[in-house]
């Protein structure tokens, strides 16, 4: 693989340094470079093979890892088992929070399986993301050359964000490259009225399609990217090319009327936007009332109420109010350029480049035009996660590119610019080949073994490689472009096939589930519900439903239901989570025999959180929720003591308060189980119908 890489970089791609200077910039430099014998067919083929390698190895290796790869995993396989591939669910339970696009695909991969795997999960991102290099390739080639091509699709394939989704069973890259495919058939479209006069509708209606597509991919937020996009290209790039376009009498200027009129025109008639919402928007719109009107229906509430909760916690809840995943508005400029690793470390290179030409360049104006609309707009809002913005990252890629092309011509950078970059890459390496050493001394300690030693070994190699290069006359020494691309590829097949089989020690659910699983496949009936949380990864590793009692979901809807306004859901949740915060500071030596002290010493726990309630209104809600948490306990008893098998997963602070409010659960719960979830700790307990049934001498 290496010789593939140094053969890939040094012949086909990056020139050496050149001891003099170059005449005329990028066109002598370029010029015979860019006319490459072989086909471009056979440049895809080494890009696909490449990202199949890096992207692909050891997939399957390790379990898959939660919130969202086992809760992917589990709609599939609930799709495949009910043959309803229209409306989603998870534990029997309408899933109305994605499209099912995505799950879709997994059912695809699965099928020849007969079942859900760890690979069959993963291999829409795998053949996503290597579908979108190619596209990364082929819009940079259309938009500068071949060797920005190349340049483009190894930075893409070696970014570390894009190296994780690919690998990782969630939607994104999925999403990715649907957007992607949408920004490369709109620029082959508006390309075509430049080389014949006239364009091509098929480009137009991929553009739409795709776009439909990442609307069954991830819901409404998708539209985001393009039509900030649409917006700032037409106002700020398209005017310009159509005043000069336009041909008045006499050669007469054009008014401001006028041009407002060429932009409408561009508008409501060049691009053909009803024909455009019929494709993107009446598919999904037909989907999303079915889907909605059915689950509701399932869940016994109004549809109103559904598309409601989904408006608000899934769009204007996260951008406006910030119900999931709140950031400051700084966040993006930290994790952006983490995500860029290692390519981040010519930031200082590239924005002054992509600043001094974006004026004289208009490529280098459309692809931020993709850019820095989505970038403003993610940063505004309140709810943010670093994956939000993957789908910048190929533009990203081929704009570092177009910047780094000559940045080894003696011409454009120094040779201490470059060897400055150099020891920068020498920290970095050092850094990553003391990581197993760090790990021996941190809190996952257990998950390090001998093989993580070659991080180190590989570690010290680069290092040399890098050492020797900074040492090495300009004329002679290997290009920093083909020095990281090589040491990145290599660091991340170690990764995948050392590190993340060491982490499934910490992450995997597997064996915790295996007793459920046993049972499901023996077709033993029980049932199975999880406490206060909701994991679908104990779903799919049970191989059996798991269904939430009490948990976030559950709040929320119940919330709903009362007419209670949204933004009392948050303190609803607070006061929920000081009561576990309260009671796991109270020492217990048996939660399965509580003396009368230690009961006495959670409900003071509990009651001083009650006690530090001030306002009417949160007294008013803590009185509800003393309620809820009652009746859900009651009902649970009555499960417990039943005479159906019931086992029950609860982390311990769960079940310390629930103790509290109701003590007579000890003497109907059998310890099965137990999983340490970093500083938590989960436990698999069961009454004595299940407990009997996992000890039965006919199992």
């Amino acid at each position: 693989m290496y010789t593939i890489l140094i053969y890939f970089f040094e012949e086909r791609c990056i020139p050496r340094h050149s001891a003099h200077k170059v005449k005329s910039g990028r066109d002598i430099l370029f010029g015979e470079r860019d006319e490459i014998k072989k086909p471009i067919w056979f440049d895809l083929m080494i890009i696909s093979f490449w990202g199949l390698i890096i992207f692909g190895v050891n997939i399957g290796g390790y379990d898959l890892w939660s919130p969202d790869e086992p809760r992917y995993a589990e709609v599939a396989r609930e799709m495949m088992a009910s043959g309803d591939y229209l409306v989603p669910r998870v534990n029997g339970i309408p899933y109305l929070e994605k499209p099912p696009l995505f799950m879709w695909c997994i059912v695809l991969f699965s099928t020849p399986f007969g079942d859900v795997t760890e690979v069959s999960a993963r291999l829409p991102s795998l053949f996503s993301g290597i579908a979108t290099s190619i596209l990364v390739y082929l819009l940079a080639k259309n938009l500068f050359n071949r060797r920005t091509a190349w340049l483009s699709a190894i930075i893409f394939i070696t970014m570390q964000r894009v190296w994780w989704q690919a690998r990782f069973g969630q939607i994104d890259m999925l999403l990715s490259f649907l957007l992607t495919l949408s920004l490369y058939a709109f620029y082959r479209w508006e390309r075509e009225l430049k080389e014949s006069n006239e364009r091509k509708l098929g480009w137009l209606i991929t553009f739409y399609v795709s776009i439909a597509g990442a609307l069954f991919s991830k819901g409404l937020g998708t539209l985001v990217f393009p039509v900030l996009f649409l917006i700032t290209y037409l106002a700020m790039e398209k005017r310009t090319i159509l005043w000069r376009r336009q041909r008045l009498e006499g050669g007469a200027i054009a008014t401001v009327q006028e041009k407002k009129y060429i932009l409408a025109k561009m508008l409501l008639i060049e691009m053909k936007p009803l024909q455009g919402l019929l494709i993107v928007a009446l598919p999904y719109t037909i989907w999303y009332m079915y889907a909605r009107w059915t689950g509701s229906t399932e869940l016994n509430v109004e549809t109103t109420q559904v598309v409601g909760s989904d408006l608000f916690k899934q769009t204007l809840g996260r951008f406006l109010l910030g119900v999931s995943h709140p950031q400051p508005p700084w966040y993006y400029f930290i994790t952006v350029p983490v995500d860029m690793f290692p390519w981040s470390l010519f930031l200082l290179w590239i924005i002054p480049f992509v600043w001094k030409n974006k004026g004289s360049d208009s490529n280098i104006r459309f692809l931020l035009y993709w850019i820095v609309p989505a970038f403003v707009f993610f940063s505004i809002a309140i709810g943010k996660r670093a994956v939000y913005l993957l789908p910048i990252f190929p533009t990203i890629a081929i704009l570092t590119a177009y910047s780094l092309e000559n940045f080894d011509d003696d011409s454009i950078s120094t040779p201490r610019w470059r060897n400055l970059q150099r020891l920068l890459w020498l920290i970095t390496l050092i850094s990553l080949a003391l990581i197993p050493h760090g790990v021996i001394l941190s809190a996952f300690a257990k998950i390090w073994n001998p093989s993580w030693l070659l991080l180190s070994i590989v570690g010290t190699i680069a290092i040399v490689d890098t050492i020797i290069a900074y040492y090495k006359k300009s004329s002679s020494s290997r290009s920093l472009l083909i020095q990281i691309p090589q040491h990145a590829s290599i660091y991340f097949v170690i990764i995948g096939l050392v590190v993340m089989p060491s982490v499934n020690q910490i992450k995997s659910v597997r064996q915790f589930c295996e007793p459920l699983r046993k049972l499901a496949e023996e077709n033993r009936y029980y049932e199975a519900y999880s406490f206060g949380f909701e994991e679908e990864e104990y779903t799919f590793y049970a191989k059996h439903f798991i269904v939430p009692f009490l948990g976030e979901r559950d709040l929320d809807r119940i919330i709903v239901r009362s007419n209670i306004p949204y933004k009392k859901l948050e303190i609803v949740t607070k006061i929920h989570r000081e009561f576990k915060k309260a009671v796991e500071k109270v020492p217990i030596s048996n939660l399965g025999k509580l003396t009368d002290t230690e009961l006495n010493a959670l409900r003071l726990a509990l009651d001083s959180v009650k006690n530090s309630v001030d306002t009417e209104e949160t007294k008013n809600l803590l009185s509800q929720l003393e309620s809820l948490l009652q009746a859900k306990l009651n009902d649970l008893y009555n499960k417990l003591t039943s005479e159906s098998p019931i086992f029950l997963l609860i982390r311990e602070e769960d079940l310390r308060w629930a103790l509290a409010f109701k003590p007579e659960l000890a003497t109907t719960l059998n310890l099965i189980n137990t999983r340490a979830e970093l500083n938590k700790t989960l436990y698999l307990m069961a009454n004595s119908k299940a407990f009997a049934l996992i000890h039965s001498p006919h199992r």
